[in-house]
Order: structure tokens, then sequence, then C-alpha cells
């Protein structure tokens, strides 16, 4: 049984209504895209604070990503009988510039499809079993990034309101709110 506490978050601007006035760009839009990459981002911080919390960080404990380390989350993640097409791992840019950097990484035997072979779509890709996630918001641990390894079979997110934007008029501030929400 697993429980999933809901809280609910807000990210909010005000515009004020001369400033609207005085700028050519249309700062609603502007705004609101600000507020809604503020709740992407609050998201984000949720799942990794969870991670956090079960244990699922790896930290590449000196000397960056290897494939040592790689081939023993592996081993660690099917000796579980985790399927391969379950397991990711999440990611600095700074341990995927450690994995390109890998001898092992453009060798086919380790890879049908690394992440070169797919230039267009750098943020997920496939190599020694894992879907790969390059993201930019994983905390430290001391002076080292953590990462996450983890089955998508194991791993939820709990959502009592999906995120949503509001824009309304405010008179009594005489100026427009930007409101997103997440529950």
């Amino acid at each position: 049984s697993v429980t999933a506490v809901v809280e609910d978050w807000y990210a909010a601007e005000f515009i004020d209504k001369f400033d609207q006035a005085k700028t050519s760009v249309a700062l609603r839009q502007e705004y609101a895209q600000a507020v809604a990459m503020a709740m992407g981002r609050k998201t984000d911080e949720i799942i990794t604070n969870a991670w956090q919390l079960t244990g699922s960080t790896v930290a590449s404990g000196g000397g960056g990503l290897t494939i040592t380390k790689v081939e023993d989350r592996y081993e660690a993640m099917r000796s579980l009988d985790v399927q391969e097409t379950d397991l990711f791992w999440v990611i600095s840019p700074k341990q995927y510039t450690d994995m390109i950097n890998l001898a092992e990484y453009e060798q086919k035997e380790y890879s049908a499809q690394g992440p070169r072979d797919n230039p267009a779509d750098r943020r997920t890709f496939r190599w020694m079993g894992f879907e790969w996630l390059v993201h930019t918001g994983l905390p430290l641990s001391g002076a080292e990034t953590l990462t996450y390894c983890g089955s998508k079979q194991t791993t939820g997110f709990a959502i009592g309101s999906d995120v949503s934007l509001e824009v309304n008029y405010i008179p009594l501030k005489v100026s427009t709110l930007v409101t997103g929400m997440l529950s």
C-alpha cells in the first residue's frame, strides 16, 4: 500500500496596468509562460524530493559517470526482475558529458540506439537498457550532483488537480493577476 500526500501549490504574478501600456511586449503571455514554467519546476522538485526519500539516488562518488557504475546499477535493477523497458535514469548535463565521453558509449554492442543516433531529441534516449533523461534541476550532495535510477512501474505522481493557469484583472490592484495552480 502506498500513500500519496497531495499538497496545493501556487505561483502568481501581478502585471501593472500602466506597465502593460508602456511596453510593446505581450506581458500577459510572458508572465503566463513564466508562471507555467514555475509550476513545472515545482512538479520536478516534488518528484526529486520524493526520490531522495526512497533511496533511489545514485551519487557519482567521484570520477563522474562510469561504465562500471552503469553496469552495476543495471545488474542491480535486473536482479529485482525489473523489465528493461521500464528502466530509467535521470542525469545532469555533467553526467551526460561524462557518458558521451565513455569509449563504450559509441560501441554498438552496448546499444543499438545511442543518443547520437537521434540528434533531434536530446531530452530522452535509450542506452545500456535505460531510458536516460537529462535534467538541470537535480539536487547536490556536497559537491556531487545526485542522479536517479528507477523503474517506471514503481514511480508515481499523484495529482488532485492538474496544473492550471488563470488570468484575472484585479481592479483593487489596478493589475492583471496571472496565477498557476497545482494540487
